[in-house]
């Protein structure tokens, strides 16, 4: 189902887009909540089946003193020096039925700042299983790895997250997609 959701949410971006004055990130991300739910037919709890997905969104708009953040069931962490803060957003993913489609999302103002560096994250890379007790990486090891990568440069970071999250799985089977975002301004 990731695949077709992918697909859908590509779709509902588009018309979101079309209908959502730039900069209101919250209003898209709701938008796009209604518009995948009607795409499933997704209208009542009862409906099958339950599809929906979490999502991060960043608006830019240039004047490069701060940006919007907008998170459904997804945060958004920022690191300085050794401190890490994770602006969380809504309870709530998008899409599911079980969601009122009058369900609003928060945009929250992030301040640029040129010595921080911000991180967004699938659930898939948390959500891992791996190490000896068979355990989820998890947001504290996530946190960790991001802490001991913070001082390296961001092709770097990579390459550290990656080997982190692999050595931490193992021989034990993918669970979900992962995906990893940094940037810095």
């Amino acid at each position: 189902p990731g695949a077709f959701m992918t697909m859908i949410a590509t779709g509902a971006l588009d018309r979101a887009q079309s209908e959502i004055p730039a900069g209101d990130v919250g209003a898209l991300v709701q938008r796009m909540h209604q518009l995948i739910q009607a795409t499933q037919k997704q209208d009542s709890v009862s409906s099958q089946p339950q599809e929906g997905m979490e999502l991060g969104a960043c608006y830019f708009d240039g004047k490069k003193t701060g940006f919007q953040f907008c998170g459904a069931r997804f945060s958004l962490f920022i690191a300085q020096d050794k401190e890490i803060q994770e602006i969380k957003g809504e309870r709530k993913g998008i899409g599911y039925a079980r969601v009122s489609d009058e369900q609003t999302y928060k945009s929250q103002h992030i301040p640029i700042k040129p010595d921080h560096a911000y991180y967004l994250t699938t659930d898939g890379y948390v959500d891992q299983v791996g190490g000896e007790d068979r355990q989820s990486f998890g947001k504290r090891r996530f946190v960790e790895a991001i802490t001991a990568s913070s001082g390296l440069e961001f092709r770097q970071q990579a390459e550290y997250l990656q080997k982190t999250l692999r050595d931490f799985q193992g021989d034990r089977e993918r669970l979900d997609d992962v995906a990893l975002i940094g940037f810095r301004f």
